[in-house]
């Protein structure tokens, strides 16, 4: 692995530090918030920042100079990267624009029928299954989401999320997906992208990001006094929950400190 790699894993050990893994998303769009104080740059310490954009936002000319290939989605989404753009779909990575493009559509189209499947009488007639089919990974709706980048000072390596802010029972929580075609740090083909939960606190010059206490989780997890469907890899607990399911979860644990251990607050630079 290339040293400044080594390095960046370094910068991003802040943000992934006691994170809960989810196969889905925490969010659903009637969750969703959006604070105008998150946007701007962040000091991490250790010559390291974190930046908050508005999702989807462009980028100016010169920034857009810097990307050998670019894709565009829709109107507002364009893929961007210095390497020929692939995606996986069902096990098999594609560079086929027109399947990429119709893929991210289907994705980012599926969110909204999560709502819809919810909400259905066939929906309330199986109590028994789950509260929705979520198809996806991923939805990104972009005038409630954020663009999160981690970079090191020298700005030799740098990771970027979709970042989302979600309001749960009056209590703001993040949820964090890594956008890989965006970042420069160097992940295999074996790399599988999942999403990361943390409380949040924000005000104008602060922003507070509160970790759970994995120990406290898995005890509640091996006791089954956690009832969310999940997986244990190598002692790290997947969650394979849906959205609405996660929401139930985090609605129920917000106010438990003991289920959270550590507190990161992060001074604005800009």
């Amino acid at each position: 692995m290339k040293k400044r790699s080594i390095v960046f894993f370094g910068v991003l050990a802040i943000l992934l530090n006691s994170c809960v893994y989810s196969l889905f998303p925490i969010y659903t769009d009637d969750t969703l918030v959006f604070k105008e104080e998150l946007l701007g740059t962040w000091d991490l310490g250790d010559n390291s920042y974190m930046t908050f954009e508005r999702g989807g936002e462009d980028k100016d000319q010169e920034t857009e100079e810097e990307y050998k290939y670019t894709l565009k989605i829709e109107e507002g989404f364009t893929i961007s990267s210095d390497e020929p753009i692939s995606l996986v779909i069902n096990g098999d990575t594609t560079y086929d624009e027109n399947l990429i493009r119709d893929e991210m559509l289907r994705r980012m189209a599926s969110a909204e029928d999560i709502e819809e499947s919810i909400d259905s009488e066939k929906a309330k007639d199986k109590s028994s299954k789950r509260e929705s089919d979520y198809e996806g990974s991923i939805a990104v709706f972009e005038e409630k989401s954020y663009e999160l980048t981690v970079v090191d000072k020298d700005k030799e390596s740098e990771m970027r999320y979709a970042a989302h802010l979600v309001d749960i029972g009056g209590d703001l929580f993040m949820d964090l997906y890594p956008i890989t075609h965006y970042s420069s740090s160097d992940f295999s083909d074996n790399y599988f992208p999942v999403h990361t939960f943390y409380k949040v606190e924000i005000t104008e010059n602060s922003f507070t990001m509160i970790h759970f206490d994995l120990d406290k989780l898995n005890d509640l997890f091996e006791s089954n006094l956690i009832r969310l469907g999940h997986e244990n890899v190598d002692g790290t607990i997947l969650i394979t929950a849906q959205p609405k399911e996660l929401q139930k979860f985090f609605d129920k644990y917000a106010d438990d400190e003991s289920v959270f251990d550590s507190r990161e607050t992060y001074s604005r630079v800009l």
